[in-house]
């Protein structure tokens, strides 16, 4: 499944101008609602990306609330239909409505990402989170990081590989200059060493600490369950 997030009111500067303005937006939520108004117990996957651009919108108009009252909602049917590539899309969804459980679903949804293929972009994205919400002087940052990397280079090919290897190889080093105030070739590499970034076995199982802080007991979904699931290739 291709994933088509819209990503409004999210300048990648202070300041930038967003895409659509309030008022528009604001056309698109209700044009949407309207279509979901007659579809209360569909949950089919066009009904499904609907509301899901619906809590789009509403994280995007700063109703974060309500969001996260129709993500926590969509959540529960998504892992019963066993859409692991849905429920890390409404994990994403609840982290960002930044509740007092926000990072409980973001760990969720990380686990999802790394341990299940689905779409790279949104593993990268989830992996990405944690990146931007650790201290700089974190090992987490670092590890999520290689992690965001590694998944790109088992997953991707084509265009899709090059795009996204640009930016986790950019994220990576920006987290090496936070951390270790690393500002050339030789010294990153050797930041990658120290921190054994260049070994999955090693970094996976720092990631899955990382992830077992932020859920803590709070886990949503039966990991066991879902590992039985995975295609085997």
């Amino acid at each position: 499944m291709s994933i088509d997030p819209i990503y409004v009111a999210q300048g990648t500067n202070q300041g930038e101008e967003n895409e659509f303005s309030s008022a528009e937006l604001q056309t698109r939520l209700n044009d949407i609602s309207k279509q979901l108004s007659s579809k209360a117990d569909d949950y089919s996957p066009e009904t499904i990306n609907l509301r899901l651009t619906e809590i789009e919108l509403l994280i995007a108009l700063k109703q974060s609330d309500t969001a996260y009252k129709h993500a926590f909602r969509l959540f529960s049917v998504v892992i019963e239909k066993e859409q692991w590539e849905n429920v890390v899309r409404v994990s994403d969804l609840l982290f960002r409505c930044d509740g007092e459980d926000a990072l409980q679903f973001l760990g969720q949804g990380v686990w999802l990402a790394v341990t299940f293929p689905i779409n790279a972009e949104l593993s990268v994205r989830m992996l990405h989170h944690i990146v931007e919400n650790t201290p700089d002087d974190s090992d987490g940052a670092a590890v999520a990081a290689a992690a965001a990397a590694y998944i790109v280079d088992l997953r991707c090919s084509g265009m899709e590989r090059s795009n996204l290897e640009f930016a986790t190889t950019q994220v990576l080093g920006l987290v090496a200059r936070r951390h270790s105030q690393i500002e050339n070739q030789s010294a990153f590499s050797e930041w990658m060493r120290k921190l054994e970034l260049n070994d999955p076995e090693k970094f996976l199982v720092r990631l899955r600490n990382v992830i077992d802080v932020l859920v803590q007991d709070n886990w949503s979904i039966d990991r066991r369950v879902i590992r039985r699931s995975i295609p085997v290739e």
